[in-house]
């Protein structure tokens, strides 16, 4: 089974292309050099979200949560009180308590 990479160590990956290729770094990290195209078109079509696994253009789910991890990154971007005044605004009051708790979260990661 081939390695599952970390969005973190897929960021460090993607890194190294502003002063090498991909076909050497992919030999450095014995991964294809499709994986590392694919995931730098990824990055700039949707943005980091969607390097965690299993939401890339690799994965069977893939387009279904592009929308919502969209949401999810310009949710982070926001101060607590513009996160709460944009959810009562359009109406997603039952998402302000789970959305709050996840952006407390990710806080708290990075």
């Amino acid at each position: 089974m081939a390695k599952q990479w970390t969005k973190e160590e897929k960021i460090k990956i993607l890194s190294e292309l502003s002063s090498s290729n991909a076909s050497t770094i992919a030999k450095k990290y014995n991964i294809s050099r499709d994986s590392i195209l694919r995931w730098n078109r990824q990055v700039k079509k949707i943005g980091y979200d969607s390097l965690v696994w299993g939401l890339g253009e690799a994965s069977k789910n893939y387009g279904e949560d592009i929308k919502s991890n969209s949401e999810i990154t310009m949710w982070r971007q926001m101060t607590k009180l513009q996160l709460i005044e944009e959810l009562q605004k359009s109406k997603h009051l039952d998402l302000l308590s789970k959305s709050l708790s996840k952006k407390e979260k990710w806080e708290k990661n990075n």
